[in-house]
């Protein structure tokens, strides 16, 4: 059974605030019996996190509060149990109980989030917009949910209701990007991550999204500076390595560099299938075909299923005279990545 607790687990963070929780020193406390693990969400235990909070809420002494927050706990403890039917719930009763507070929208949102149930999390995320009109956070979660859900226009909106809210959050930038990359708008895409790096630029998060967004909108020489200012941020990275290695292949020029920068990753992570994947394109474009065909093959040693290594390695075996064997690797990875002939089209490559 599917369970994805996280989400429900992370938005009831926001509880643990009161002195009334069911895990502080209020009325709750109180009513816990002695040795019996806290009413919490994330307990270690959480089939003795059922056991709590079933006596803080089954207890008449119990505050309110403590009640509500209990449900919520109860939920949560349901939810890693895979108990959904039981989780929504205790969610329900824990909004009868008090419709005015934000937590429990929160908590059944992500619940149906992780279900992909994105129309009832759409409706809470909305209660919650409702609730606090001015909280960039609120529209921001509204956004990606409608962003999950196809729902671009409504999205955009959401999107943009945040960022004039607060014009300095990187990560709101990231996601409309995001959106934009889905809703197949790609130079959009590249200018929030251009926006995102502007409002923090010493964010990793924001210049790695920023590589996405031109090597979508294929500008390779940006896509090679942001590499590499991503590598000053990560210095002994290997995944930055790697991303200036392959930056530089796919602009086709720096080549020396871009080994360079390969071999420094591969220091680092010697079993890196992308980074071995990333330096035979590396050789490829440097017409070196027989070392082309050894960092493929040994990628694939690490990543069987690596489509831009078996595609790659399929046009090599052509260029090589072996055209049985290329057609078997390219079919292989077009099964594995239907669109990865399109990809390397626009760099160039063609069978």
């Amino acid at each position: 059974m599917k369970r994805l607790a996280a989400p429900l687990c992370l938005a009831l963070a926001a509880l643990w605030t009161s002195a009334q929780a069911a895990d502080g020193t209020g009325p709750a406390a109180a009513a816990r019996p002695p040795g019996v693990q806290p009413c919490v969400p994330g307990a270690a235990d959480p089939s003795a996190a059922l056991a709590a909070c079933a006596a803080l809420i089954s207890d008449k002494a119990t505050a309110p509060d403590a009640v509500y927050s209990a449900y919520l706990s109860r939920a949560d403890a349901y939810q890693r149990l895979g108990q959904p039917d039981l989780a929504a719930a205790d969610l329900d009763l824990a909004i009868s109980l008090n419709p005015a507070a934000p937590q429990a929208y929160q908590a059944r949102g992500a619940f149906n989030e992780s279900w992909r149930r994105y129309d009832l999390a759409i409706t809470d995320a909305l209660k919650l917009v409702s609730l606090n009109p001015n909280d960039e956070k609120s529209h921001w979660a509204l956004a990606n949910l409608y962003r999950e859900a196809g729902k671009f226009d409504a999205a955009f909106a959401e999107f943009d209701q945040a960022i004039k809210l607060n014009p300095a959050d990187t990560n709101i930038y990231i996601s409309r990007g995001l959106a934009h990359a889905a809703n197949h708008q790609p130079d959009l895409a590249a200018a929030d991550g251009e926006l995102a790096v502007k409002s923090d630029p010493g964010s990793v998060t924001a210049h790695e999204f920023l590589a996405i967004g031109y090597t979508l909108t294929r500008q390779w020489d940006k896509a090679v500076q942001n590499a590499d200012q991503i590598v000053k941020l990560k210095p002994g990275d290997a995944i930055a390595l790697d991303r200036a290695c392959w930056s530089r292949a796919a602009a086709g020029h720096d080549l020396d560099a871009a080994i360079a920068d390969c071999d420094a990753g591969l220091k680092i992570a010697p079993t890196s299938a992308n980074l071995l994947d990333s330096r035979g394109f590396v050789h490829f474009r440097k017409g070196d075909l027989t070392a082309a065909r050894a960092d493929y093959d040994q990628a694939l040693k690490f990543n069987a299923r690596l489509a831009s290594a078996l595609f790659m390695r399929g046009v090599v075996k052509h260029r090589l005279g072996d055209a049985a064997g290329g057609d078997a690797d390219m079919a292989a990875a077009r099964a594995a990545k239907p669109d990865i002939a399109a990809t390397y089209a626009l760099l160039g490559v063609a069978p």
